[in-house]
């Protein structure tokens, strides 16, 4: 997992920087004017979206941390993750908008069509097939990493003492999610925009804390049965 995400990682960078570069000529910076025009309600619930949807899935690699020859460098690697992802969506957003300007704001995957404007003497173009296969080869990496953490996690949940049996139930449920849950693109990102936000926040927010809490409790009662136990 860790070589592979590193591999895919440095890819999208790379591609991320190039189509940057390539992308210079294009840029309009007056498309960043007006800036925060919007109610403040909008921001707040633009980076709660952010917050929910791609940031809250690094909370997966919690259940690879007993695997790690250095668990208690897991923190920093985690802290160093999320800062390089946050910059790389930064540059993203700003491109987009200066190439694409109110165009973006209609556009499901606005990437994609910004880089359709690269065009370098008529030999350099219909680029955004590299973005494609990127983008798909991330989602592959994505949802493997969720299938594995799931069927791990399951296992453990339930004392088996096999794992390939959940492989094939978890696997028979994704294809029928996948098939079944959304019928086109505009629909899954207007539950992107509008549910999504609401249901991860019990499973970003609200559980980690409620066992944060249980956990805190469980210790403090454990501390104290020690000292009663100590003559």
């Amino acid at each position: 997992i860790t070589r592979y995400g590193f591999l895919l990682t440095a890819i999208t960078i790379a591609a991320i920087m190039a189509y940057t570069l390539l992308l210079t000529d294009k840029f309009h910076l007056q498309y960043l004017l007006p800036s925060f025009t919007l109610p403040f309600k909008n921001y707040l619930l633009g980076a709660h979206i952010v917050m929910i949807m791609p940031f809250s899935d690094v909370a997966v690699f919690l259940v690879f941390i007993p695997f790690m020859y250095r668990p208690h460098e897991f923190g920093r690697a985690m802290v160093k993750g999320v800062v390089i992802a946050a910059v790389m969506m930064l540059i993203v957003v700003l491109r987009d908008t200066v190439v694409l300007g109110k165009f973006i704001s209609i556009l499901s995957m606005p990437s994609y069509y910004a880089a359709r404007y690269i065009d370098i003497g008529n030999i350099l173009n219909r680029v955004e097939i590299v973005y494609a296969i990127i983008l798909v080869g991330l989602l592959f990496y994505k949802v493997s990493v969720f299938y594995y953490a799931t069927v791990s996690g399951i296992t453990h949940l339930f004392g088996m003492p096999a794992y390939k049996i959940f492989v094939y139930i978890i696997g028979v449920l994704i294809c029928v999610y996948a098939a079944a849950s959304f019928s086109s693109v505009a629909a899954h990102v207007n539950w992107k925009m509008t549910a999504a936000p609401i249901f991860g926040s019990f499973f970003v927010a609200i559980l980690p804390l409620l066992t944060l809490l249980v956990s805190l409790i469980r210790g403090s009662v454990s501390k104290k049965e020690r000292l009663t136990d100590t003559p």
